[in-house]
């Protein structure tokens, strides 16, 4: 995605904006450079977070399962009848 966007800018930079300077504005509103932008925050975040998971064991990565001890399960309530009259 990073890509893409960075090739999308340079194009778009070189074919319209070749005498015009890089402004706060194109950083803004041009799609190459929020697609790059995208690129750059998603890689921040997710390239960390792949490389813990990649580096975790089995232990850490189980989810726990949550039984209540046999002492604290509630036994179910009988179901009332409604009276007929």
């Amino acid at each position: 995605m990073q890509g893409l966007g960075l090739s999308w800018l340079t194009v778009h930079m070189l074919w319209t904006h070749w005498s015009k300077a890089f402004t706060a504005r194109h950083l803004l509103y041009e799609p190459g450079a929020l697609i790059a932008v995208a690129g750059l925050i998603v890689t921040f975040i997710c390239v960390p977070l792949a490389i813990e998971v990649g580096h975790a064991s089995e232990e850490d990565l189980e989810l726990p399962v949550f039984e209540p001890d046999p002492g604290e399960q509630i036994a179910p309530q009988p179901h009332a009848h409604p009276r007929t009259r």
